[in-house]
C-alpha cells in the first residue's frame, strides 16, 4: 500500500512545488511498440507489446527534456517434462528523456519509474512423489526504476520511429530492445 501511495503522492508534490512543470506538459503524441525482452534467469526471452504517450517538454525553457508515459506487457510460458510454468508482467511507466538534438534524427537518454505487476506460476501434470504441492503461483506489485537510451527517427510529417534500449529493475530485472511508431498531434 505504501508503494501505491508513494507513486501517486510524489508526482503530485512535484507538480505543486514546481508549477512550471504542470504548465509545460501536454499530450502531444501517441503510439505503440514491440519489444524483445531479456528477463533475468531462470526465465527465457519473451516478446512484449506497449503503448506510448508523449507529453512533450517538461520545462518550457528546456525543450530537450521531454516526458513520456507508457504501458507495457510481456509474458512467456514453458512446458518441460510435465512441469508447466508461466510468467507475465504489466507495467505502467513514467519516463523523462533528454534529447541531444531537436532536429532530424534525435538520440536520447533518460530514466524513470514504473508500477509493475508480475505473476509467475508453476504446475505439475503428475504430482511428483517428493512434492508437497502440485500448483504454486505468486503475484507481486513493485515500484521499479528504469534507464533508457535510443533514437527518434522522423519518417514523415507528424510521425516518428522510436528505437529504444531499456534496463528495468523491479521484481524481475529485464533488458528490452524495442521499436515503435509515434504519431504526433502537433
Amino acid at each position: 500500500m505504501k508503494k501505491i501511495i508513494l507513486l501517486f503522492v510524489l508526482p503530485l508534490m512535484c507538480l505543486t512545488l514546481f508549477p512550471a512543470i504542470s504548465g509545460a506538459i501536454e499530450f502531444d503524441g501517441f503510439g505503440g511498440k514491440v519489444a524483445i525482452v531479456f528477463p533475468e534467469d531462470p526465465w527465457d526471452n519473451a516478446i512484449g507489446f506497449g503503448a506510448i504517450g508523449s507529453l512533450g517538454s517538461i520545462f518550457p525553457q528546456m525543450t530537450a527534456l521531454k516526458a513520456e508515459v507508457g504501458a507495457e506487457y510481456w509474458g512467456n510460458s514453458y512446458d518441460t517434462f510435465g512441469v508447466k510454468s508461466s510468467i507475465s508482467s504489466i507495467s505502467f511507466n513514467g519516463t523523462a528523456k533528454y534529447h541531444f538534438t531537436n532536429v532530424g534524427i534525435s538520440p536520447f537518454a533518460g530514466g524513470g519509474l514504473g508500477l509493475i505487476f508480475t505473476r509467475a506460476s508453476v504446475s505439475w501434470d503428475i504430482k511428483p512423489e517428493y512434492a508437497l504441492v502440485t500448483d504454486t503461483s505468486d503475484t507481486n506489485l513493485d515500484i521499479g526504476f528504469h534507464l533508457v537510451g535510443g533514437v527518434d527517427i522522423p519518417i514523415g510529417p507528424g510521425m516518428k520511429f522510436v528505437v529504444e534500449g531499456k534496463y528495468a529493475t523491479d521484481g524481475i530485472n529485464t533488458i528490452q530492445l524495442s521499436g515503435g511508431l509515434v504519431v504526433k498531434l502537433k
